[in-house]
């Protein structure tokens, strides 16, 4: 009965590519096969030193991270982000982070990694979203690889202002002091790997980070969906 209600609805409503707008077919989630091949792929995974790795030198010591697809202005990363954050499609997360395990399992990236950490947003923000998005990126993610997800233990205990339209100064000054620990000797002696959506400063990843080292020790990774692509 179900399955035929939903050929009811997908009949008078077809499921299109959140991108171009093609048709989905059987097996295609929000997005159509042509433009999950032509995502915008970093390759961060096969190369040292990449450019997600370089917004933190000097600033906090990481083991390694990585950054799945560019972000670009009026880009494919940025309408998957748009749907993901803002028109309530957490199960897009969950797509997103399945395909990122898929392809960087085969590397060395996830080798030690102890707990998947998502970004935590402040209580309030994640009472009128209703999720989460960095959570449900993890969540996809551990089912590749089966590396537990931790949601109870760094937590945002001030809402800072939205960092849309700030520069990078600004961005450090919205985003100093904001996270705390609950219990620093549970994430003591652990590698975490701490999972957000887009990075461009760097701002708020460096203040968890910091965090991090201030009331635990460990080692930290990062693993984020979209990385702002540096204008030429």
């Amino acid at each position: 009965m179900k399955k035929w209600i939903e050929s009811i609805i997908d009949f008078f409503f077809p499921k299109v590519c959140l991108y171009c707008g093609a048709p989905l077919v059987e097996g295609e989630e929000y997005i159509c096969s042509e433009c999950l091949l032509n995502l915008p792929r970093t390759n961060f995974h096969l190369k040292h030193d990449n450019e997600t790795e370089q917004l933190f030198w000097g600033k906090v010591r990481i083991e390694r991270a990585i950054s799945f697809l560019y972000f670009q202005k009026k880009g494919i990363t940025q309408q998957l982000i748009y749907h993901l954050k803002y028109r309530g499609e957490k199960k897009l997360g969950l797509l997103m982070g399945k395909l990122m395990g898929n392809e960087i399992k085969g590397t060395s990236f996830f080798n030690d990694i102890d707990l998947l950490v998502p970004v935590p947003l402040h209580p309030v923000r994640l009472k009128r979203r209703g999720y989460n998005q960095a959570e449900w990126i993890a969540l996809g993610v551990s089912e590749i690889t089966g590396i537990p997800v931790c949601t109870d233990n760094l937590y945002r205990s001030i809402e800072n202002d939205t960092q849309t339209s700030q520069k990078v100064f600004e961005r450090w000054q919205n985003t100093r002091n904001i996270f705390r620990i609950k219990s620093p000797s549970s994430f003591d002696g652990k590698h975490l790997l701490l999972i957000d959506d887009v990075l461009t400063t760097g701002a708020t990843l460096i203040s968890c980070i910091e965090t991090l080292e201030c009331y635990s020790s460990g080692k930290v990774s990062v693993l984020t969906l979209a990385h702002t692509k540096k204008q030429q």
